[in-house]
């Protein structure tokens, strides 16, 4: 068994890079909180990068997976007691919103075709296939 990184990936017309995010604001978005990425908070965009207010499409594994399990369990219960406590850890969660889609690839695809989307998918995928994801702003700092 290894473990690799995992990455949220979007697809935001004009932003190819400097998307950032906390685990706060992901979490939000991942429970249906988030209607849009242009609002007011700790994630927003590095300088001289305008967000469009686009409606966010959240993407997310359809299949049981270690991807989900390090993302919902790993990272998003660790940084907010909210999804903790109403969606829980692991492969296979009940997800509150958003669209299932079949592997990295299926995501990956998902967001590619959805103006708006935000999906995770493992780091090395994203790289290998060139796509835009949000840097993610660590607790604390």
């Amino acid at each position: 068994m290894f473990f690799g990184a995992i990455t949220v990936s979007y697809n935001l017309p004009g932003v190819k890079t400097g998307l950032k995010l906390d685990g706060k604001t992901i979490a939000d978005i991942y429970l249906g909180h988030g209607q849009d990425l242009e609002r007011p908070g700790d994630q927003g965009a590095e300088p001289g990068v305008t967000l469009p207010s686009t409606p966010i499409t959240v993407i997310h594994r359809s299949d049981s997976s270690g991807t989900s399990a390090g993302f919902n369990g790993g990272f998003l219960a660790s940084v907010d007691p909210e999804w903790k406590s109403k969606v829980g850890e692991g492969k296979d969660v009940q997800w509150p919103t958003g669209t299932g889609a079949k592997g990295n690839a299926g995501v990956a695809g998902a967001v590619q075709q959805t103006t708006g989307a935000v999906g995770y998918v493992e780091q090395a995928y994203a790289l290998q296939h060139k796509f835009t994801y949000a840097s993610v702003k660590k607790q604390g700092r």
